[in-house]
């Protein structure tokens, strides 16, 4: 890619193997690394723009494609960017980081809108980015800030997913959220053609429990 974890480290000002001492226990390590992967999300963000021709609603591009590619400058030097790339150049830093990552398909009932985002194993468990609309959904308890899954915010996807996009970005209505919740794909397998419940099971390891 041409860019060392090192330049990262320096760019972003935190390098999530290197916790301050007081800080180096499983407690806060997640919360430490998650912090880092945020600031990485934000600051691919900040580089890219939404093409005027993008209606977030409908999910469409009303003029052209954008080329996709799996070198990172061409990102940085076009800046625009549709959900795809957004994710894309998000995985690909994280990866270089150290992570383990994956992209994460939100499918529609239609299976015709789909929108980008991002997985990132943190101390084995599995944590949604998404970086076009700068989501990484968190809950503050008493003890610790709990962070989910796709298929977690799948059974909640208004609270915690709808409620969570920034007002930046409002006018997206609940409905359209609630509808691209229906169905996730990862690694070209998608949870229609598999079932959910055997989907969520090969890519998390657990029973899927609607509530």
């Amino acid at each position: 890619m041409g860019l060392k974890p090192e330049n990262l480290f320096q760019i972003l000002g935190y390098n999530p193997h290197h916790l301050p001492k007081n800080k180096c226990n499983e407690k806060h390590s997640t919360y430490f690394k998650v912090r880092f992967l945020h600031k990485l999300m934000l600051y691919v963000h900040s580089q890219l723009n939404f093409p005027r021709f993008f209606d977030p609603d409908q999910s469409e591009y009303k003029n052209k494609r954008l080329p996709i590619s799996y070198n990172p400058f061409v990102y940085l030097k076009t800046k625009i960017a549709n959900c795809g790339i957004y994710s894309n150049l998000f995985e690909q830093l994280a990866e270089s980081s150290g992570f383990e990552v994956r992209h994460i398909g939100l499918v529609a009932s239609d299976r015709k809108n789909c929108h980008w985002c991002s997985e990132i194993k943190v101390d084995n468990k599995w944590i949604f980015f998404d970086t076009m609309y700068l989501i990484c959904p968190v809950t503050i308890g008493t003890s610790k800030r709990i962070f989910y899954s796709a298929y977690e915010i799948m059974q909640n996807p208004v609270d915690l997913y709808f409620k969570q996009i920034p007002s930046i970005f409002y006018g997206i209505s609940e409905q359209t959220i609630v509808n691209l919740w229906k169905g996730l794909e990862i690694n070209k397998q998608n949870s229609y053609d598999l079932g959910l419940g055997q989907f969520i099971k090969l890519f998390y390891g657990v029973d899927y429990v609607e509530v």
